[in-house]
């Protein structure tokens, strides 16, 4: 019992010693390999002191990497740069402009003015304000003043927020040419989306292509699951999210974000590893004085070709081209004997016809002048001179070639325009939501009239800016439903290529477009 009490006291003083100096440790952060360049791949990543700060000082000597060998694992030096600001950076600022961020936007203009103060002479910044629309405020650019300007004209405005459409409009600007290779997009929102056209996958997967590191500067609003989108957006794309409460300094933020930028560092070595396209296990460590930090990378190698063994399969491959287009050439030719051969031998048989037919006509001749001699007093032989056509039966008429046939019946399709009544009488009808929020959901249309508009008083109130406050009408009658535009601002579409101007019979199947909301009307025949 006394030997168990004093291994448990050894152990919790091993603990005891060992847990400080973990706790004091550097740690790794946003570590991301990049193994195109095979054999020469490249590491990028953040280290955090003790205090929490980013390591802005690091020498290649103080940087290694372990790839396992045959035997024990080799380590390997590389070259060591800043990934951040090396060459400068391409800043994208995504912001909300909609109408929850008014009391806060004059403090992020004043942020977003420091911030630009402070960029380089390489770097290169471009503006996209969102709420329900989506504006490009300032395309790339290093003017300072421009960029000041546009910060300056920021105003909050509408009742929506389209972020994803935001942010995906603002990636798109990253495909200009002459930008800098290290690129971020710092999106301020808190994270809501009321928009149908994009998704937050679709942002993830659009910044994943366009090598774009997200950093999200979420607002805290009333719903704290909407940062979740903004926190995704940025920890799935290689960036990180910070978390800003009302009241907080928005200058801090955003020297926090250049800071990281300028913060990251970027490890190249030659591996030794085959390009077999499976992934391998290496080490990456960093010396810091008497402590070493280490992070395992999971690199998945490409698959590379193998040159001499491609030459050696060219080679074959065109040794068999040869010899089957030599073969092919010995066939063609023995085709073309034979041929030559058979015509021969069909003009031998044909000259070989000629002459036995010459023999025949010959003793033919011959046994005519034999029958000619004996018949006494027939001195010449008369032929038969051709009898008298016969004449047409009764009944029948002389073909004549400038008689023409008779002209055939024409025949003419008419298509007959479809009319109210080709539409069957419905017993009920509805409409279908086919997008937004409600996408699914039934509107019943009761017998009788039912009007659609933004205005409280309508049957179905539609809460869109493009809908007029009383856009529609639906009537039905003897169970034909008509459909009425109430004299809207941005008309009514019935299956997106009509607009209608009067009255339009819907037919089950039919799409309606009332400004941004669109429906399909569903008819039903009881049986």
């Amino acid at each position: 019992m006394s030997l168990r009490c004093s291994r448990i006291a050894a152990l919790m003083i091993t603990i005891g010693v060992l847990a400080p100096a973990y706790a004091q440790a550097p740690k790794f952060q946003d570590v991301a390999v990049n193994p195109s360049a095979y054999p020469l791949i490249a590491v990028e990543f953040e280290l955090l002191t003790p205090g929490g700060e980013l390591l802005t000082s690091l020498e290649a000597s103080q940087v290694a990497i372990e790839e396992p060998g045959a035997g024990e694992a080799t380590r390997i030096s590389g070259e060591l740069s800043k990934a951040g600001s090396e060459g400068g950076v391409a800043y994208l600022i995504a912001i909300d402009t909609s109408g929850s961020m008014k009391s806060l936007l004059a403090d992020i203009r004043a942020a977003l003015a420091g911030f630009v103060e402070q960029l380089g002479d390489a770097d290169r910044v471009a503006i996209v304000t969102f709420n329900n629309d989506v504006e490009v405020v300032r395309r790339f650019t290093g003017d300072r003043a421009d960029l000041l300007t546009s910060i300056g004209e920021l105003v909050p405005g509408g009742t929506t927020t389209e972020l994803y459409y935001g942010v995906i409009r603002g990636l798109d600007e990253f495909d200009s040419d002459g930008l800098p290779r290290r690129r971020v997009a710092i999106v301020i929102s808190d994270g809501k989306d009321e928009g149908t056209a994009y998704t937050l996958d679709s942002c993830i997967e659009r910044a994943r292509a366009s090598n774009v590191d997200i950093l999200g500067l979420g607002i805290t609003s009333g719903d704290s699951r909407a940062l979740l989108n903004v926190r995704r957006l940025a920890e799935e794309t290689g960036g990180f999210f910070i978390q800003f409460d009302k009241g907080q300094d928005w200058s801090a933020k955003l020297d926090l974000v250049r800071r990281h930028v300028e913060s990251r560092w970027r490890f190249a070595w030659r591996t030794t590893l085959p390009g077999d396209g499976m992934t391998h296990d290496v080490l990456l460590l960093v010396s810091l004085g008497n402590v070493t930090v280490s992070e395992e990378l999971a690199v998945e190698m490409p698959l590379v070709r193998d040159v001499a063994e491609e030459r050696r399969k060219l080679v074959v491959i065109l040794t068999c081209a040869v010899i089957a287009t030599f073969a092919l050439a010995v066939v063609v030719l023995m085709i073309m004997r034979g041929r030559k051969t058979r015509a021969a031998e069909a003009e031998a048989r044909l000259a070989e016809e000629r002459v036995r037919q010459a023999a025949a006509q010959t003793a033919l001749g011959e046994q005519l002048q034999e029958v000619t001699r004996r018949i006494d007093g027939l001195d010449r032989v008369q032929p038969n001179e051709p009898g008298p056509t016969p004449p047409c039966e009764a009944g029948e008429s002389d073909p004549s070639p400038l008689s023409s046939p008779k002209e055939p019946n024409k025949r003419r399709t008419v298509f007959a325009a479809a009319s109210v009544s080709d539409r069957p009488p419905y017993d009920t009808a509805a409409l279908v939501y086919l997008a937004g929020p409600r996408a699914g959901s039934r509107v019943p249309l009761s017998q009788g009239r039912v009007t659609l508009g933004r205005e409280e008083d309508n049957n179905v109130v539609l809460d869109e800016d493009r809908v007029s406050r009383h856009h529609a009408a639906i009537t039905e009658e003897n169970g034909v439903f008509w459909l009425e535009d109430l004299g809207s601002a941005n008309g009514t579409f019935v299956n997106e290529s009509l607009r209608i101007t009067g009255r339009h019979a819907l037919a089950s199947g039919d799409t309606l477009r009332l400004g941004g909301v669109v429906f399909r009307f569903v008819g039903e025949v009881r049986g």
